[in-house]
């Protein structure tokens, strides 16, 4: 490093110590490994120091050092993404990571809804938030550690969007520190507000490349008091998709998830948690599906509602919990099966949605497509069938580390040519980051990869903000 630049890095590394003391300027190597390595570890990076502001006044004035020494900054909220939106990229200049723990209060609780910092775990929120008998419906394996602010910065989904949509449409307002160490706020709870362009919009999925999301407004729904949940063998995802449509019909809002398995997710399952209850003992489908209503309100029996919608439909192979223990069991099923497979070993993963009408179409080709090239190819597929989300993984049946027998960009070729001619995309919930990023400008089309690059240099014209990612 020039002495110049080194001059300037420990000008802003004593500048940042002076403003957030030493205890919260992270140096040390080890103190800064885990802020630098993705959940999968896929991406590695290296940061000049790990810093933990406390205060949008705070922020502010690391965004204004940052920019002046030339320097960049990767917001980062719980670090369980799975592009590698969050982990520094050497992109010619040094970055710092920006960690949001430390923001982490409820400042305000609305009626319907609460205003709270960018660093609030989603299960804290949900735990304060079951005691006013409400929720955020998001529904992450990583609810225990995602923060608030990666949350929306990545427009999380989950298990539940059939009913309740991504975290786009809960967000009422947002407070942001913008590229020039200004603060953009709207943190007023109105459901409706026509007022000029929806500003928010531009910061709920940009992955932190356009502001630091500190605070925002959180639109809540009521607990449910009851649900009724239900495991269902099905011989093919057209069957699935009838069983969908009939649970549409019959249960309406009161159908809050619609998950498809396929059976290679549950041999996975079963093999790495053994004492796991079957089931449906002694059957074995090509996919099941794990079915949720749920209320707030008594004035229907759900359970009985379940049960008419499987007989009516001549549903034979189901079992429908009949306690929370068992519902809890089922669960598990689909909870386990991504810790399953990092157990099991590599795989190339695939988060792509069409519409849901056309999965059949895609898994019925997707699986020919890839059988005929690898003949030893293991798929696991699971995902959220209501809303056309599927996670399509590929592993190969000779190894615990797919990319030794499989060629990823071939595989990655095959797969994305079946979903653009099913009308799908690339990234349905995980995002762009890192992972995705070489592709999104032939996603996007010639226009709307103009329109974003134009709307990231009009709020970020100097790159300061999560350089190599998204764009």
């Amino acid at each position: 490093m020039p002495q110049n630049d080194q001059m300037e890095t420990f000008q802003l590394i004593s500048a940042l110590q002076h403003l957030l003391g030493d205890a919260h300027v992270l140096l040390d190597d080890v103190q800064k490994a885990p802020f630098c390595i993705d959940q999968r570890r896929r991406y590695q990076g290296n940061a000049l120091a790990v810093i933990q502001p406390a205060t949008v006044a705070e922020i502010c004035q690391v965004v204004r050092l940052a920019a002046a020494a030339g320097v960049s900054i990767v917001p980062q909220g719980g670090n369980t993404g799975l592009v590698g939106g969050a982990t520094p990229v050497s992109m010619g200049r040094p970055s710092l990571v920006l960690s949001l723990a430390r923001m982490n209060q409820i400042r305000q609780w609305h009626g319907d809804g609460v205003t709270v910092e960018a660093g609030v775990i989603l299960a804290e929120l949900n735990r304060l938030a079951g005691g006013r008998g409400q929720y955020l419906p998001i529904d992450l394996a990583s609810s225990g550690s995602a923060q608030i602010g990666g949350v929306i910065s990545t427009n999380a989904g989950g298990m539940r969007v059939i009913r309740h949509g991504m975290l786009r449409q809960h967000v009422l307002g947002l407070e942001v520190v913008l590229a020039n160490g200004e603060v953009w706020s709207d943190l007023r709870p109105l459901l409706k507000n026509n007022c000029g362009y929806d500003l928010k919009q531009l910061f709920i999925g940009a992955e932190g490349t356009l502001g630091i999301v500190t605070a925002a407004t959180l639109r809540l729904v009521p607990t449910p008091i009851q649900q009724a949940t239900a495991w269902v063998a099905l011989p093919d995802m057209a069957a699935a998709l009838e069983l969908l449509g009939a649970l549409r019909q019959s249960a309406g809002d009161a159908l809050t998830a619609f998950e498809v398995i396929n059976h290679n997710c549950i041999e996975l399952v079963a093999k790495h948690a053994p004492d796991l209850a079957w089931p449906l003992p002694g059957e074995h489908a090509d996919w099941y599906a794990l079915v949720e209503l749920s209320a707030s309100h008594q004035a229907i029996d759900l359970h009985t509602m379940l049960l008419d919608c499987l007989a009516g439909l001549g549903v034979q192979r189901a079992v429908v919990a009949q306690s929370q223990a068992q519902t809890d069991t089922l669960w598990r099923w689909r909870e386990l099966i991504p810790e399953a497979q990092r157990l099991a070993g590599g795989n190339i993963k695939h988060d792509i949605a069409v519409p849901h009408d056309a999965l059949p179409v895609f898994v019925s080709r997707a699986e020919q497509a890839l059988k005929d090239r690898f003949p030893e190819v293991a798929i696991i597929a699971f995902g959220h069938a209501g809303d056309g989300n599927l996670h399509y993984n590929v592993a190969h049946t000779r190894s615990s580390a797919a990319d030794t027998f499989l060629d990823e960009a071939e595989v990655n070729g095959l797969i994305y040519d079946l979903v653009k001619a099913c009308g799908g995309t690339c990234s349905a919930e995980h995002g762009i980051g890192q992972l995705k990023r070489d592709r999104l400008r032939d996603w996007a089309g010639p226009t709307g990869w103009q329109l974003m690059q134009q709307i990231k240099s009009s709020l970020d014209p100097d790159g300061v903000f999560n350089p190599g990612k998204v764009l």
